[in-house]
């Protein structure tokens, strides 16, 4: 990771691999909301010079035709004003349909301009090389493709956009090492740390409302009968009856969802075997366990490069560079907007924007 981060201080262009990388990093961590402000800003950053110009004859054109009866174009937009979307980021807040692709396209077209500018466009050769790593890593990729009602012109359009804005947020920003040790303590303290394993427990369970068939459920166990061949005849949970009984690993966290005492029976066994049947709600459960795993932490050395391209991206984000260099990008910019209809939609982004005061 430390070598990418120098290429792109550097100005140089980074391999299809070292892009994937910091492209899957920087999705993971910040991309939906960051994105949701870069297109708000976008969006009231071009309010003030966009343009009109007389082409509206295309909208009574017919779009499609339905038994003979056509549709225009013209009422296609009108419906698509009145659709509402849920902005990508801000789960409370919509926009209209029609509004929110307006403000995508003028956005992306401004990061690839400024990525060129920069130095930080991907190359047609790294964007076909995540291409065709995506087709590798999906087997239904055609499929996936049909289900979002994309072409694979469309989806490199995607990659080569997303890779021009991962690349221009990472660009410039350094960290120190111990910076990154700093991060790693704050990481490990955090609730649900993703460098640790809390201590686990694999378990199988036979639940049944009826004490005396859980009585017998029981006395056969003891006997010696393997616990699958007792969970299928007498488990009344359908999503374990199925798989003898196997319901998988618990932590001590899961007592948000599952009773405390059914946790704490889990864990106070031992690996292989099972308790008594004890009453939970209306039913009567009996738990074995099967596995046991002790807490784990993952090692500072293994997470290192990891953490660095953490650190550095919020480090970017935070700084403020790439808005700085966004704002002065698109400052003197001019969108011109065909037809009276889409510039009516267009104000009412920017209005929008205006009203939250994003800036």
């Amino acid at each position: 990771m430390k070598r990418i981060i120098e290429k792109l201080r550097a100005g140089e262009t980074l391999t299809p691999s070292e892009i994937n990388l910091v492209e899957s990093r920087l999705r993971r961590r910040f991309w939906p909301g960051f994105l949701a402000w870069v297109f708000l800003f976008c969006a009231l950053a071009f309010g003030i010079s966009a343009q009109e110009t007389a082409k509206n004859d295309t909208l009574d054109s017919p779009l499609l035709s339905v038994n003979g009866k056509t549709v225009s174009l013209g009422e296609y937009l009108e419906r698509l004003e009145q659709q509402k979307v849920v902005v990508p980021g801000k789960e409370d807040e919509t926009q209209v349909a029609a509004n929110y692709v307006l403000g995508v396209l003028i956005n992306e077209s401004i990061i690839l301009q400024l990525a060129e500018q920069e130095k930080v466009m991907p190359t047609d050769e790294q964007v076909s090389a995540r291409l065709d790593a995506m087709k590798k890593a999906d087997p239904k990729f055609d499929k996936t493709l049909r289900d979002q009602a994309m072409t694979e012109n469309d989806l490199s359009k995607n990659i080569r956009y997303r890779m021009a804005f991962n690349n221009l947020v990472v660009k410039d920003v350094t960290v120190t090492e111990d910076d990154i040790a700093k991060a790693y303590e704050a990481a490990i303290k955090t609730k649900n740390s993703p460098y640790i394993t809390p201590e686990r427990a694999k378990i199988s369970v036979i639940i049944n409302k009826d004490r005396n068939k859980m009585t017998e459920a029981y006395k056969m166990l003891n006997e010696g009968a393997a616990f699958g061949s007792v969970a299928e005849m007498f488990s009344q949970d359908t999503a374990t009856n199925r798989k003898r009984g196997e319901a998988g690993w618990i932590s001590r966290k899961d007592t948000d969802e599952l009773p405390k005492i059914f946790v704490d029976t889990a864990f106070s066994l031992t690996k292989g075997k099972h308790s008594a049947p004890f009453k939970t709600g209306d039913k009567w459960v009996i738990i074995r366990q099967d596995d046991f795993e002790t807490m784990r932490v993952r090692p500072f050395d293994s997470v290192k490069d990891e953490l660095r391209e953490k650190v550095i991206v919020d480090k970017g984000v935070k700084s403020g560079r790439f808005q700085k260099l966004f704002a002065e990008f698109v400052k003197d910019a001019k969108v011109t907007l065909y037809g009276g209809k889409y510039k009516t939609l267009y104000n009412s982004v920017a209005d929008k924007i205006k009203q939250q005061k994003v800036l």
